[in-house]
């Protein structure tokens, strides 16, 4: 509630959301779609941020999240950039992509 009440105030240029840990708009539980819907949302509801992509960088034990490079390059990404405010993706947590590397693979076409 207090999240929805300071980000209505319109103050807030970049806008960094979670896409991950939610089966209704996680890539790997809810699908292109259950992104989209969600994407959507955010980007009509802030349009004078810039939001950014919340993706997890690696699976973490019992969890589905990471979006395989593949699926993020022709599908995901093509979609989300649509947006006129799409500011970027934005990469949980720091320290398992140093060890996966995925930050890396990706920063090229985000």
């Amino acid at each position: 509630m207090r999240m929805t009440k300071a980000l209505d105030t319109k103050l807030f240029e970049r806008i960094h959301v979670r896409f991950y840990d939610d089966a209704k708009c996680s890539y790997n539980h809810g699908g292109l779609a259950g992104v989209m819907a969600q994407w959507s949302k955010w980007t009509a509801r802030y349009p004078n941020s810039e939001v950014y992509l919340g993706l997890a960088a690696v699976n973490l034990p019992g969890k589905n999240d990471n979006v395989f490079v593949k699926q993020l390059y022709y599908y995901l990404l093509p979609n989300v950039q649509k947006a006129k405010n799409y500011g970027g993706i934005m990469l949980w947590d720091r320290f398992f992509d140093k060890q996966t590397g995925y930050g890396k693979t990706v920063k090229y076409w985000a």
